[in-house]
C-alpha cells in the first residue's frame, strides 16, 4: 500500500510540473505579424498592411499610407499552466480606410505570413476573444477557437491566427471606424509526451501493485 501511494503521488509530481510551467509562455523579443486587408474581386486579400512586431511589452509604431499605428503586446500567467497572451493595434484613425478599395469585408489575422506568436512550450488554445474598439462602441467575438476548432485549433497550437495565407474576416467591417483591434489567447499548456509516458508508467505499476495485493 505504502508503495502504491508513492508511485501516485510521483504521477501527481509529474503530471503537476508538466502543467504549470512559470511565465512566460511567449518568446521573449520573438518576432510575429498583424494582418489587415481587404477583398479584391477574385476573392484575393489585396490593399494588405502587414505589420511585423517584436514580443517585449513596448510600444512600436508605424506609418503606412500616412495612418499611424501602434503594435503593443502582454502575456499573464494565470496559474495551473494557462496563459493569457494579448496582442493589441491601435490607430489615430479608421484602420478599415488603410486597406479600403477591395470589393468587401475587413480582413484580420496574425501569421499570416507565417510569422506566428513563437511559445516556449506546446499549448492549446482554449479561447481567443477578439474585439474591435470603435467610436460607436466595442464589437466583440470570443467563439471562433470553438467555431473553427476542427480547421485551424484541435491541437498544439501554431500561433498563427487563422493560419498561414488565411485570415478571418468581419463582413462590412469598412463601415465601423474600428480605432483598436485586441487579440486575447487563453492558453494551456500541453504535457510534453516523455511526461505524459512517465505518468502513464506510473498508473500502471500503481495498478498492477494494487492487483498483487488484492486478497484472494
Amino acid at each position: 500500500m505504502k508503495a502504491m501511494l508513492i508511485i501516485l503521488l510521483t504521477a501527481c509530481a509529474v503530471l503537476a510540473s508538466v502543467t504549470a510551467t512559470a511565465a512566460p509562455i511567449v518568446a521573449a523579443n520573438s518576432a510575429y505579424s498583424v494582418l489587415l486587408a481587404d477583398e479584391g474581386d477574385s476573392a484575393q486579400l489585396v490593399n494588405q498592411v502587414l505589420l511585423t512586431g517584436q514580443f517585449d511589452g513596448s510600444s512600436q509604431n508605424f506609418v503606412v499610407g500616412g495612418q499611424s499605428f501602434t503594435l503593443i503586446e502582454a502575456q499573464s500567467d494565470l496559474g495551473g499552466g494557462r496563459h493569457l497572451v494579448r496582442v493589441e493595434l491601435s490607430s489615430d484613425s479608421d484602420m478599415s480606410h488603410a486597406v479600403l478599395n477591395g470589393a468587401g469585408g475587413f480582413f484580420y489575422g496574425l501569421g499570416f505570413d507565417g510569422n506566428s506568436l513563437d511559445f516556449l512550450a506546446p499549448v492549446y488554445l482554449d479561447q481567443a476573444v477578439v474585439w474591435f474598439a470603435t467610436t460607436a462602441g466595442n464589437y466583440v467575438n470570443d467563439h471562433l477557437a470553438s467555431d473553427y476548432r476542427s480547421e485551424y485549433f484541435s491541437g498544439a497550437w501554431s500561433g498563427n491566427f487563422a493560419a498561414p495565407n488565411e485570415a478571418f474576416v468581419v463582413p462590412g467591417g469598412e463601415g465601423l471606424d474600428i480605432r483598436r483591434l485586441n487579440f486575447d489567447f487563453y492558453v494551456s499548456e500541453l504535457p510534453e509526451p516523455g511526461s505524459l509516458a512517465l505518468v502513464t508508467l506510473a498508473l500502471v505499476g500503481a495498478g498492477a501493485g494494487a492487483r498483487r495485493r488484492r486478497p484472494r
